[in-house]
């Protein structure tokens, strides 16, 4: 890490994805659709969701409201500072944003819902923290290796293309 306390230089905030979640449907939380969603089983439900590495989490983004209260915990049972019974009804329409003051890496949170209400779906939740930075390609025969070793960022689509003529 940097001096301070703070990341090192080579790290930026970028928005994490889980390597695994606990749930199977909790998937729908994470896979980019706010059309889609995840309704916790009763009224109280975990969801371990474990990252590709440690990570030092800054921010949870929630796409709501949603009647449910979120507290955010490592996989020691503590509560990560800010993310304490957060009531998911009272955020605005849209992305809110859930800042957190951590400190320490993790490299899994568990969320718990617990129903404040009708049962509905949560429709998204975004991780972000801190990561290294990725440079991209820069031409055809350096992204062609990076996708051919899986070298590029998760949060990088390629998509083929030709000019008009050739499809």
């Amino acid at each position: 890490c940097g001096g301070a306390g703070g990341p090192a230089p080579e790290l930026r905030i970028a928005k994490l994805n889980p390597s695994a979640v606990s749930v199977p449907l909790a998937w729908s939380l994470f896979d980019r659709s706010t059309r889609t969603g995840f309704l916790p089983d009763g009224s109280r439900s975990r969801v371990r969701v474990t990252l590709d590495a440690p990570r030092r989490l800054s921010a949870l983004k929630v796409f709501g409201p949603a009647p449910y209260s979120l507290t955010v915990q490592r996989a020691d049972g503590t509560t990560l500072d800010g993310l304490d019974k957060v009531d998911l009804s009272q955020l605005a329409s849209g992305w809110t944003t859930l800042a957190t003051d951590e400190t320490d890496e993790v490299t899994a949170v568990d969320l718990i819902l617990t129903a404040l209400g009708s049962r509905q779906a949560i429709p998204e939740i975004e991780l972000w923290g801190w990561a290294p930075r990725r440079t991209l390609p820069a031409d055809d025969y350096g992204l062609h290796a990076a996708v051919a070793r899986g070298g590029l960022s998760p949060n990088v689509d390629v998509i083929a293309s030709a000019p008009d003529g050739l499809l």
